[in-house]
């Protein structure tokens, strides 16, 4: 028993730490798009097909894994979050754990030291808190598991090894996309452990041809699921703006690795200014560096390699966050807290190694982690609740869409509709948007100003006409309106936007039932019921229709 502790305290160590640090999160409910992606999600549970999360395009993202993994969670504890913040906690723990043991196997100085600083980072705090994120830690999972199961195969040559590598880099894919560039992680990691070049492509060959076929599937997916109309840009056209993008965000990332003050859910939407030269600094600066890093790496220079090499494996990570690629996320803010993730290990990790020569390094690091813990724990009573997380978020950055449209929905179901109504107001007042109008449209039907309703369900259309449920209810204030045959056409216009929501089958049927035409009805409440076969309500509407019709 003691010696397995003195073998693995380090790793004991870290766990406790985590759970001391992030114990409070188990008691936390969900935030934003925990209810549509997983509380709210029809594909999700009970009475779902499990297999659809692999071949249909139910979901926005194609990462079955991460689905699957939720899909579990939902079909034994349904909305119950104590158990999905206790598996998603679980996976940082475990997510840490093996970070710890690749740098070891790695044989990195100070390994436990580097390995404790990402554990008690600031900057992950909302991978932990927040429950969606758990598709975060199950691709780093995955992602690390193969990079210690190929470190092993350049180690021994053992196929089986390499063959593994494969599988987990692959689940790693089809957890979240964001392992996109480790087929050039192994490419670096072979150069250094000296392969040949023609060996390096070989065994590269495979991790890059899955690398891309994943990732257009997902880009493709993505177009399908959630195409997004050019009022709702999340990224600007621009080829010249994303470039000055790359370097801006990853500017920002370096900065919060080592500064992580200010943090908050959705970070300032900072446009680059194309006409100002300041702009173009960050993105040069950072090709000049990395091209200088892959010289001297190339070149064998073994006083400089390892400090080159944390650049250029934060590079890597970082690079599908970094603006090139539109993710939905960006349309609020072009950074994110939960991007930074493994690539903060990039930039710690050369200078925590360091303490050989200066042993002062040391405890300045040992300093900067208990900083970090402090300020973690402090932080992560952000997320004890949606209201207080988005309040503060904009007491920081006040002119951001989200917090004003999340605030808005909670003080609905408050039943403070004048917040509500001002928090909208500020949303669209910052940036026009879709959303804002939808939830606008609501409160007007709740105080039954069915006019005003109309215009800004019809606005929200307008804004991204992709939403079924902008014309589901849109047709029911034509229902209120007395104005049957536009709401028939705004059903079928929400049953074209998303073939899938039985809703409008149900309604369509129902408003054909209202005005007595059976025939109707009954075609209607039978195309619910074969998207939902086992729904006793749409039955029941079949079998009433029946028996008014003998």
């Amino acid at each position: 028993m003691f010696k397995w502790l003195k073998q693995n305290y380090v790793y004991i160590v870290i766990a406790s730490v985590i759970a001391l640090l992030y114990h409070r999160v188990l008691g936390y409910g969900f935030i934003w798009d925990d209810y549509s992606y997983i509380i709210n999600n029809s594909a999700l549970g009970q009475g779902t097909n499990f297999l659809d999360l692999w071949t249909k395009t139910t979901s926005v993202d194609f990462w079955p894994v991460s689905y699957s993994f939720f899909w579990l969670i939902k079909y034994f504890y349904v909305a119950d979050a104590f158990y999905y913040h206790l598996a998603n906690l679980l996976l940082f723990i475990i997510t840490c754990l093996l970070l710890c043991k690749l740098l070891k196997t790695l044989e990195i100085r100070n390994y436990f030291l580097i390995a404790l600083i990402f554990a008690v980072h600031p900057m992950n705090v909302a991978a932990v808190s927040w429950v969606f994120q758990a598709k975060t830690n199950l691709a780093n999972i995955f992602g690390l598991i193969s990079c210690i199961l190929f470190v092993k195969y350049c180690t021994n040559q053992k196929i089986k090894y390499y063959i593994l590598t494969f599988v987990f880099i692959t689940l790693a894919y089809l957890s979240k996309i964001s392992w996109v560039m480790v087929p050039l992680v192994f490419a670096v990691y072979m150069h250094i452990k000296n392969f040949k070049f023609k060996k390096i492509i070989q065994l590269s060959a495979p991790f890059l041809v899955a690398s891309l076929v994943f990732g257009l599937i997902n880009v493709m997916w993505d177009q399908n699921a959630l195409p997004v109309p050019d009022s709702e840009l999340i990224l600007n056209k621009s080829v010249l703006v994303r470039f000055l993008l790359v370097g801006q965000n990853f500017l920002f990332y370096l900065y919060q690795t080592f500064f992580p003050i200010n943090l908050m859910f959705t970070h300032p939407k900072i446009e680059p200014d194309i006409f100002s030269v300041y702009s173009y600094l960050p993105t040069l600066a950072l090709l000049v560096v990395l091209l200088v890093a892959a010289y001297y790496l190339y070149n064998n220079n073994n006083k400089l390699r390892f400090y080159l090499i944390g650049i250029i494996l934060s590079f890597l990570f970082l690079f599908p966050v970094l603006g090139l690629s539109e993710i939905y996320f960006m349309r609020f803010s072009y950074v994110a807290e939960h991007y930074l993730t493994l690539g903060l290990v990039g930039f710690v990790a050369p200078l925590v190694t360091m303490h050989g020569k200066y042993r002062y390094v040391k405890v300045i690091a040992y300093v900067f982690a208990a900083a970090l813990a402090i300020q973690t724990w402090s932080y992560v009573a952000d997320y004890q609740d949606e209201k207080i997380l988005f309040e503060r978020n904009i007491e920081k950055n006040p002119n951001s869409i989200l917090p004003h449209n999340i605030l808005g929905l909670l003080y609905k179901n408050e039943k403070n509709l004048e917040m509500a109504m001002h928090h909208f107001d500020k949303s669209i007042e910052i940036h026009p948007n879709a959303a804002s109008y939808y939830n606008k449209a609501s409160l007007y039907e709740i105080l039954n100003q069915l006019e005003l309703a109309r215009l800004n369900y019809e606005k929200a259309i307008q804004l991204n006409p992709y939403v079924a449920n902008s014309y589901n209810n849109l047709a029911i204030v034509y229902l209120k309106l007395k104005n049957l045959p536009v709401a028939l056409d705004y059903f079928l216009k929400g049953i074209k936007a998303d073939p899938y929501d039985v809703r409008l089958y149900y309604n369509m049927a129902y408003a054909y039932e209202e005005d007595n035409q059976m025939t109707q009805a009954l075609e209607w409440y039978k195309k619910a019921l074969i998207l939902q076969p086992e729904n006793p309500l749409f039955k029941s509407s079949v079998e009433r229709v029946l028996r008014g019709q003998h």
